[in-house]
């Protein structure tokens, strides 16, 4: 039997007088005499009848009986215990109301009683007019005891309704715990048999191997046989020696180990005394601790030396057991600041004067920076490290101002800004080139070349070594998660880009510039295609035809561009798919179906979007990240992933979702918002995007139950008149929904296209990297995305050119990103999106494959 819950007797009143049982039996057949004070207990009063117990000892009786009995009680027992109770205090009640007609009609007597005497005393006279007075007196007294009677009767029944009232709701209470014990006696149930079917499971598991045991008990009884016989055999032939025997193997094991390694440190040590020999005994030397962070610089250590100016220099890199040796591209100077790709690794430099070769070797593999290891890995824990550096040099010429820049390290991009001002943000690609300076430098351990793409770069000096190798290993570490690679060694030579400005200066004053070595690479085999058309052909000719002009002499000419094998297979495969002179495609009137549909303003709906074009830059949100201590790219992304599933339950309009997210952004960026503060923006964001949107919208309280309680009525309100404030009214903002809506009606979409573009959308909207492209760019590229995960041809169209303002160049860096995010879409944590658009209902497009060729393009060219 269920016992009863502990909160049933939290909940009960200490005070509250405990039921009478129904089956308590009264010696009167009138009610009992009893009140109730202003605590509620019972007050004593004279009894008027002996023969049987008093209501105050039936009560206190049942009292004390229930406070011993409640602990073992069953919930159960003690719901009909208030049953019985409570069907008693309605029989009190009805005996109270008889009372109470008796009393009216006692009432009604004596008043005819005393009208009859008063009758009486008015004809009589003498001795029977006292007797009539006397009994008119008498009347009198029992009609002011009856009253009294009365009194007492209509206390009595309001303290029988009071108590049948708290019977009622102790019943009812009894009653839900009853239910609330049987729910919970019905799981406790279903656990059982759960854990009774793993228990049969598991003994039929153990039969069926019991079983097998049984099927393999001869073969292993076999075995157990030879083990015993050859355990036999071993003790008759001398275990004693046969035991030392192990003994010694395996000390002399343990020796020949000890030895090969002191042998090989003996022939690394050997090696290093033998280099250090050798450079003794060679014209130069490296200046300079040999790890990361330091600086190694030649100087030579002869007279015999010849200077530096007239030598020219390239570094290699050598793996720790000499098999192994590589150039290091760009390394061409005197100097050379270790990077974090050279630890473990030693160090040769080859000087080449007069033809003659000199090289010098590091006496040892480049030692690691002290703590650098631990700086790195927390930085990794964050989603973005940042890093304060000094321009120091733009495209090879000397930067002049020297004001504090951020170079933000991020896990899909690396991006340099001044406070609002981005100068550089650039995704993972393979034009992207990172890596030490290697010039000569005073702060060379401290800078850092970066090519951020092609006719683009920076040299950026950090505030010390630690942070500049930590920039590097960081990166790329994050290129490789994002499945590119950063070219670390540069291989077109960023020193003479670095060292640029210099060179020149040396050549404008006459010195002579020291000739470098060049480093042969191996030739790349070239498949030569036959062109199979006219305009391939023709291309070939004018190909032959420069090949002549050169050979002939002809090079102070200008030189006409060649075609590249790109252009000839491009011109091949448009040739061949009938594309080379096809007409130029026509533009749709999208608008012809609406002419006379007066809601769709067609004759001004070209200015609408024009005006919507000038004013989506004015409520754009700005990077805002780093101005935020204790929010980062992926809270708002939680943020946002709990909002859609918010925005999805109450069954609002899209405009509302684009509209809170936008909200959200703008306050962001012109207040810092505390970490606790965050889901309560969001919150109040989408109230007041409703409020604008919607006919109904959700009413603070569902606001306040959604979050889980989290925040209260009133901070919703405060918050609400935060944002406003901050944003100043301003709710009339172009989103990524008006502009979706125009460009889909300029794709001609079926269903699925359309879903698709929403879903690209939502995708992208929910992840910050696509803050940095206007709505209008971030709506027109889902839509060139979807064209292209669907395999519509052509990917972009005239029309779609015309009413969006993008050329399909311009579109790619955006579509590729959400491509990416589509391609992630199914292993991310963040599935609101992604389970809402794999519904049949949308057309489950959320599983179907990305773009292909957005993805292919992402990853670089890797032929």
């Amino acid at each position: 039997m269920t016992k009863i819950s502990p909160e049933f007797e939290e909940n009960m009143p200490a005070e509250v007088i405990l039921p009478v049982s129904a089956d308590v039996s009264f010696a009167c057949n009138h009610f009992p005499k009893y009140k109730l004070g202003p605590d509620n207990q019972i007050l004593d009063e004279p009894k008027e009848d002996n023969k049987g117990p008093s209501l105050k000892e039936v009560v206190e009786r049942e009292t004390s009986q229930l406070s011993e009995q409640h602990k073992r009680l069953s919930v159960r027992d003690l719901a009909s215990k208030f049953d019985k109770n409570l069907s008693a205090a309605a029989k009190l009640a009805d005996e109270a109301k008889l009372r109470e007609v008796a009393s009216l009609e006692g009432h009604v007597l004596l008043k005819k009683l005393r009208d009859a005497l008063e009758s009486l005393r008015g004809r009589m006279a003498g001795r029977h007019k006292e007797d009539v007075e006397q009994a008119i007196s008498m009347v009198e007294a029992l009609a002011v005891k009856l009253t009294q009677k009365e009194g007492e009767l209509i206390q009595e029944k309001f303290e029988v309704k009071k108590l049948a009232n708290f019977l009622k709701q102790a019943s009812e209470d009894a009653k839900k715990l009853v239910n609330q014990e049987k729910s919970f006696a019905c799981a406790e149930i279903e656990s059982a048999r759960g854990v009774v079917q793993r228990f049969g499971e598991a003994l039929e598991e153990e039969e069926r191997i019991c079983e097998n045991s049984k099927n393999q008990a001869p073969v292993v009884q076999e075995l157990i046989e030879e083990v015993q016989e050859g355990r036999r055999i071993k003790l008759m032939h001398q275990p004693n020696k046969m035991i030392d025997m192990e003994h010694e193997l395996r000390a002399l094991r343990t020796q020949i180990r000890e030895k090969s390694i002191f042998s090989v440190k003996l022939q690394k040590e050997l090696a290093i005394s033998k280099r250090e020999e050798e450079n003794k005994s060679r014209l130069y030397m490296l200046d300079g601790s040999e790890s990361l962070g330091s600086c190694l610089r030649l100087r030579p250590c002869s007279d015999r030396a010849t200077l530096l100016s007239k030598c020219s220099f390239q570094w290699y890199r050598i793996s720790s057991e000499g098999s192994q040796k590589e150039v290091i591209a760009g390394a061409n100077k005197s100097a050379y600041a270790p990077e974090p790709i050279d630890v473990g690794r030693m160090l040769e430099v080859e000087i080449i004067s007069n033809g003659q070769k000199v090289t010098v070797t590091t006496a040892g593999p480049i030692d690691p920076a002290a703590g650098l290891g631990s700086y790195v890995e927390t930085l990794l824990r964050k989603s973005n490290s940042e890093f304060n550096v000094v321009i120091s040099q733009v495209n090879g010429q000397d930067h002049p101002s020297r004001s504090v820049h951020v170079l933000n390290v991020g896990k899909m991009r690396i991006k340099l800004c001044r406070g609002w001002i981005t100068k550089a943000r650039e995704i993972y690609s393979m034009s992207m080139q990172l890596c030490g300076v290697r010039a000569e430098s005073t702060a060379a351990a401290k800078q850092l070349f970066w090519q951020a793409r092609k006719g683009l770069s920076y040299v950026l000096t950090f505030d010390s070594e630690r942070e500049r190798n930590a920039a590097i290993i960081v990166s790329r570490k994050y290129a490789q998660d994002f499945n590119k690679l950063v070219c670390v060694n540069i291989d077109q030579a960023p020193a003479a880009i670095v060292d640029g400005a210099a060179a020149g200066k040396r050549a404008a004053a006459g010195k002579p510039v020291p000739k470098k070595v060049a480093v042969k690479t191996k030739p790349k085999e070239v498949i030569e295609i036959s062109p199979d058309t006219e305009e391939a052909k023709a291309k070939d000719k004018h190909e032959k035809q420069l090949q002549k002009k050169k050979e002939g002499g002809e090079e102070d000419k200008p030189k006409k561009k060649a075609p590249t094998l790109s252009s000839v297979l491009t011109a091949r495969s448009k040739a061949a798919c009938g594309l080379a002179n096809k007409p130029k495609e026509q533009i749709v009137d999208i608008d012809a179906k609406d002419a006379d549909n007066h809601l769709a303003a067609v004759e001004y709906v070209e200015d609408i979007y024009k005006f919507y074009k000038l004013a989506e830059n004015e409520s754009r949100p700005h990077n805002y990240m780093h101005s935020q201590p204790d929010v980062n790219e992926k809270m708002r992304s939680i943020l946002v992933d709990w909002l859609m599933d918010v925005h999805h339950k109450f069954e609002l309009q899209p405009e509302t979702l684009y509209l809170a997210i936008n909200i959200i952004d703008r306050f962001l960026s012109v207040k810092i918002v505390p970490r606790r503060e965050l889901q309560l923006v969001g919150i109040s964001a989408m109230l007041i995007a409703s409020k604008y949107e919607e006919i109904w919208a959700p009413e603070v309280n569902d606001l306040v139950c959604i979050a889980d309680r989290a925040y209260d009525h009133q901070q919703i309100l405060v918050m609400e008149k935060t944002i406003l404030g901050k944003l100043e009214w301003n709710l009339t903002v172009p989103t990524h929904y008006v502009f979706l809506a125009r460009f889909i009606k300029a794709a001609i979409p079926d269903e699925e296209l359309e879903n698709m573009v929403y879903f690209l959308a939502e995708l992208g909207m929910m992840h910050y990297d696509t803050i940095m492209f206007c709505p209008s760019m971030v709506a027109a590229s889902a839509v060139y995305a979807a064209r292209c995960a669907l395999n519509k041809t052509p990917s972009w169209t005239e029309t779609l050119k015309l009413h969006t303002g993008f050329s399909e160049p311009q579109l790619v860096g955006c579509a590729k990103l959400l491509a990416f995010f589509h391609s992630k879409a199914a292993e991310s944590k963040l599935e609101v999106v992604y389970r809402k658009y794999s519904n049949p209902e949308r057309g489950a497009v959320a599983i179907l494959q990305p773009a292909k060729s957005l993805l292919m393009l992402s990853s670089g060219n890797q032929l």
